[in-house]
């Protein structure tokens, strides 16, 4: 045994992960050193300094490593990585872009990575495509489509985090039907261009000055204006030096206006070639006409279809799942021999890692028998095709939780809890999801539904975490009453509830002074200091937001009216405090269209309301109490809001 060679420790194999990305770097280095002419007519002196100091960091670099390996040592030394140099000597702006449009939590997450061991050719592929040599002559998109639930968010997450371990990951954004008031197409290039200055002190420089020459760029919902500015301009004063990753995943599932989204389609599919031959583009989504239309036509687009490249591989892949999950439980063994269970679950998944993910979940909930479990869900399920393996999967699921018949009192109740859920605008607690209740339904049976439903939706072990579904398939499923069919969701009539319930919220929690403020000259808190429930914020956000689903209806013009005439201002406080008056405007539009010509008295006060929101929003967003000090009295007394408020605010100075 002493001869033979011993596998390395894991301090030596770390070494060897390091030597493996340093010697990529520099190939990266060498590569564009040796091809790319901005390093000859373009490179000023200082840029031809900071790359005799990258060489120089390179030769230091390797021979630490050269030394480790004969030592068998470790090493702390810093990998040498160069993504960019700057093309213009600027003066270094201390420039604070924080306040940029930026939704940090649209980044890749390691723990949404494939299974270890899974999907590794067409990983494989991507990546070669990524570090492959330019060919373009400007940035390249790898369009990657595939049904729901078949994996593709899996694998962007696997590349994201890769090449973010390799320090080339330029930026992330995920879309997520259940965040799609956030995750919109007007704020993807901020993100990316507030990445990439975290990774690059050129772009960062660079993005200062535009930023400093054009404030008005850090909140611009013009998606052209954040590619040309934010985007293309600081790419135009940097050289890249090897590969740089940008992941877009599920753009099907993209917010925003349907301008906004188009308008970002028509940037990705047409106007890649103006940014440098070092993007690269991974984008995900379903295989929708409108992206086959744009993508299709490109030269710059390279197609994968993820059902048809893994053909070969993924019942292999789905069998290494199973027998991680689920190999342990012994009674699976018991009650099907020679491990048949393992064959028919592979066979009912049909390539569809979703259908794997949730049949797992199912089976390894908490307090029931895996054997009995697994039972119910064979004897439930059948082979079939695509969305209706996912449909068949749902169905079992559903029925052995709930068990329900036509004529059953309880399926409304289902209706009306799960029906907040996949129309909440942002995800809500247990907690949130009972305050936004109906009167015929209790707290208990909120809990008790969600409490069964952890194999199809995440959160619901805890009444404080935000609860939703586990893939928007499932979403999908419950909204199309043709698949769905006992279990449907009327998504319009879901929206209607919501409506009303946020402007019952507010009717009944809204009130002067709600973060207490002992003087109104005091700037306004954070709104995380003050105490106010997350239902009674949820609904100031976004009760307008579900009244534009629905159709006119009389039952809620009621509600409206107590909203208007007496809940207006602690409304627009409330929406100061957390930095979002800007929706106020919105919210009276919403409510102009929606109510048309059906009460004069409710337009009037929404067309004034928008006056007095663009009059003073600037004043109310940096002093919210000021609403009442300086606004009000400030309205003209012939307006509508000054003639309902006025009257009830002679001495409104604490």
């Amino acid at each position: 045994m002493s001869g033979r060679q011993k596998y390395p420790v894991e301090s030596q194999r770390k070494l060897l992960e390091k030597l493996a990305i340093q010697t990529t770097e520099c190939g990266h280095f060498i590569v564009d050193y040796a091809k790319n002419k901005s390093f000859g007519g373009r490179t000023l002196t200082n840029i031809l300094r900071e790359a005799d100091g990258v060489i120089d960091g390179f030769e230091s670099c390797f021979s630490e490593l050269k030394s480790a390996v004969q030592l068998r040592g470790s090493v702390q030394t810093e990998i040498v990585v160069l993504q960019t140099i700057k093309l213009t000597k600027n003066i270094a702006l201390d420039v604070n872009l924080n306040d940029m449009q930026y939704v940090g939590d649209a980044s890749f997450l390691p723990e949404k990575a494939c299974f270890p061991g899974t999907r590794t050719e067409i990983i494989e592929t991507i990546t070669q495509w990524v570090i492959e040599p330019d060919q373009a002559e400007g940035a390249s998109l790898f369009w990657m489509k595939g049904f729901a639930g078949s994996g593709k968010s899996a694998v962007a997450h696997t590349l994201a985090d890769r090449f973010h371990t390799g320090k080339r990951l330029g930026s992330s954004y995920i879309f997520d039907e259940s965040h799609a008031v956030e995750r919109r197409a007007d704020n993807v290039f901020s993100k990316i261009s507030r990445d990439l200055a975290a990774i690059s002190e050129g772009w960062r420089s660079s993005l200062g000055n535009i930023i400093q020459n054009s404030p008005d760029l850090r909140h611009t919902p013009s998606v052209r204006r954040q590619f040309e500015e934010l985007i293309l301009a600081p790419a135009k004063e940097v050289v890249f030096i090897g590969p740089i990753l940008i992941v877009i995943d599920a753009l099907d599932e993209c917010g925003g206006t349907a301008d906004s989204r188009r308008e970002f389609l028509h940037i990705l599919s047409t106007r890649l070639s103006e940014l440098p031959p070092n993007f690269r583009i991974l984008l995900t989504s379903r295989p929708q006409k409108e992206f086959e239309d744009a993508f299709l036509r490109s030269q710059y687009v390279t197609l994968l279809d993820i059902q048809a490249a893994s053909h070969g591989s993924v019942d292999k892949d789905l069998r290494n799942y199973y027998e991680a999950r689920l190999g342990a439980l012994a009674e699976l063994d018991q009650g099907w021999p020679n491990k048949e269970w393992l064959s028919e679950l592979t066979e009912r998944s049909e390539g569809l890692f979703q259908w794997a993910f949730t049949a797992c979940e199912y089976i390894l909930e908490p307090g029931w028998g895996p054997d009995e479990q697994l039972r119910n869900l064979l004897t439930s399920t059948s082979l079939s095709t695509e969305l209706a393996g996912l449909d068949n999967l749902y169905k079992a699921v559903l029925h052995n939780i709930f068990g329900f018949t036509t004529n059953d009192g309880r399926i409304a109740r289902f209706r009306s809890i799960l029906g907040r859920i996949l129309c909440a605008k942002t995800p809500l607690s247990v907690t949130d999801l009972i305050s936004l209740r109906g009167a015929e339904e209790s707290s208990s049976m909120t809990k008790s539904i969600v409490q069964r439903l952890g194999s199809v939706l995440s959160g619901v072990s805890s009444e404080s975490t935000p609860v939703q579904a586990l893939h928007t398939s499932f979403r999908d499923f419950l909204f199309s009453q043709e698949r769905s069919d006992l279990y449907h969701i009327d998504r319009v009539e879901q929206e209607h509830h919501l409506a009303q319930s946020c402007l019952r919220v507010m009717s009944m929690e809204l009130k002067f002074n709600i973060s207490n403020m002992p003087t109104s000259h005091a700037f306004g808190p954070r709104l995380k200091d003050i105490g106010i429930p997350p239902h009674l914020i949820y609904s100031a956000r976004f009760w307008s937001s579900h009244l534009a689903q629905t159709l006119y209806s009389d039952d809620t013009v009621p509600l409206l009216q107590t909203f208007t005439t007496q809940l207006f201002l602690y409304w627009l406080e409330l929406l100061g405090l957390y930095g979002e008056v800007y929706r106020g405007k919105t919210s009276m539009k919403i409510l102009q269209k929606w109510i048309g010509d059906k009460d004069k008295a409710l337009i009037d006060f929404s067309l004034d309301a928008v006056k007095f929101i663009n009059a003073f929003a600037t004043l109310i967003s940096q002093s919210p109490p000021h609403l009442y000090l300086s606004a009000l009295p400030f309205a003209p007394e012939s307006s509508v809001v000054a003639k309902h408020f006025l009257p009830h605010f002679g001495n409104t100075i604490v």
